[in-house]
């Protein structure tokens, strides 16, 4: 019985984290001749915490049919999953 057992596909669910920005979340604000604030919201909608990670942010200033470059890094900390609304 136990050699069946292990004969089996065995599926085992792994809580993965999952990040997310959208467009709406990212915001840029000229705060002097030059500077540039920014801010981006990250949301975990994964069902695990996330662990720290390095967010790059990129711009293709002259449009899409350049190459993207490099702007900064963010450092991100660990996320915790969204609770469920329900």
């Amino acid at each position: 019985m136990a050699s069946a057992l292990l004969d089996r596909p065995v599926s085992i669910r792994i809580p993965a984290a999952k990040l997310q920005v959208a467009r709406t979340d990212i915001d840029f604000r000229n705060v002097a001749p030059g500077r540039v604030r920014l801010s981006v919201t990250i949301f975990n909608v994964g069902n695990a915490a996330s662990q720290p990670t390095t967010m790059a942010i990129q711009a293709a200033p002259l449009g899409a049919f350049v190459p993207w470059k490099d702007v900064t890094t963010l450092e991100i900390p660990p996320i915790p999953h969204m609770a469920s609304a329900w």
